[in-house]
């Protein structure tokens, strides 16, 4: 959509907006709209605009377990501010359930439990919490869960392996917050500066590494579970398992200072665990390990090489990330 620039009176130029934009947003006369001045653009906002506020209600009349938590997760990541879920005589049996996720979420707060319905209150601000400090408390915990798992494995502490699996829930809290906290950025120029981005295209590049985040804590917690009772030969695993949680290290430095040098230096690192990967399963071939122990150790093996792909796929989020973004074509202003 294309608008001419104009000038009325004195020397400052003025622009007319969209009727339809206008009064879609209920802007009458004398409405102000904020204006978000970037490097090649401005982006204009209802001074008033809260995306994803208000209220959201699922009514659970119908639906199984798994289909309520699905509904409450996305009206959570939606941004909404108030969660109301609503039970009939056959649904009043996932209340407990709901409740115990609305409790499992981060800065939710029930604050009405009538007997056929529950009301959550969002309290959260992004002013107060931005998301970099979000993403660096899920790297936290996804290094705490690779050392205690590489510990447990070289110190044969069965108990220590076991919390690894524990903790991964906390990881999840922080990946549903981080995710709604990107969600709102995407949405808005202001609240993505509240949140300490800059600028909004570098809201999917976070998104990614997030989520690749989240998969490596899944793949720690898979081979925990899988050597909780440490099997024979899972010894076999240490070497793969101390290449990868290397691995993740450089990553993770290289997301959170965003530095491209690290970044490559990621990639570099992937053949030393792809050969003690390979050096693993073969000596598990080897050994006189039990078939059953046997494919679970495999399978543990497979997770390092995982985890050790998705820190490629942080790595290369840096690099693209820190490319240059091409000059528009001049020709139309750009509002």
């Amino acid at each position: 959509m294309l608008r001419r620039k104009v000038y009325t009176g004195g020397s400052s130029p003025m622009l007319s907006l969209p009727r339809s934009w206008v009064e879609a947003h209920g802007l009458g006369s004398g409405g102000y709209v904020v204006l978000d001045v970037q490097e090649d653009c401005i982006v204009v906002e209802p001074q008033d605009m809260r995306r994803g506020s208000g209220e959201f209600v699922i009514e659970s009349s119908g639906m199984s377990e798994g289909e309520l938590h699905r509904r409450v997760i996305a009206a959570y990541l939606a941004g909404y501010s108030r969660i109301s879920i609503r039970f009939d005589r056959q649904s009043i049996r996932l209340k407990d359930s709901a409740r115990e996720l609305l409790n499992f979420l981060v800065a939710v707060e029930i604050v009405k439990d009538l007997g056929y319905e529950v009301t959550a209150q969002v309290l959260l601000s992004h002013s107060k919490l931005p998301v970099i400090k979000t993403v660096e408390r899920i790297s936290v915990l996804v290094e705490g869960m690779l050392g205690d798992l590489l510990r447990g494995l070289a110190e044969r502490d069965a108990e220590l392996i076991r919390h690894v699996a524990e903790r991964e829930q906390e990881v999840d809290r922080l990946y549903f917050l981080a995710v709604r906290q990107l969600k709102s950025a995407a949405a808005s120029a202001a609240e993505a500066r509240q949140m300490g981005i800059q600028h909004r295209r570098d809201v999917l590049g976070m998104r990614l590494i997030v989520k690749s985040l989240e998969r490596i804590a899944d793949h720690a917690e898979a081979i925990s579970r899988n050597i909780a009772e440490l099997p024979e030969g899972c010894e076999l695993l240490l070497g793969a398992a101390e290449q990868a949680a290397e691995m993740y290290g450089v990553a993770r430095d290289a997301c959170l200072s965003f530095d491209v040098a690290l970044a490559e230096k990621v990639f570099r690192k992937l053949p030393e665990v792809e050969r003690a990967v390979s050096e693993g399963s073969r000596r598990l071939i080897g050994s006189s390990t039990c078939t059953e122990s046997l494919i679970t150790l495999r399978l543990s093996l497979e997770s390092c090489y995982r985890i050790a792909r998705y820190c490629c796929d942080m790595a290369e989020i840096v690099i693209n990330m820190h490319a240059e973004v091409p000059e528009r074509e001049t020709g139309a202003t750009q509002v």
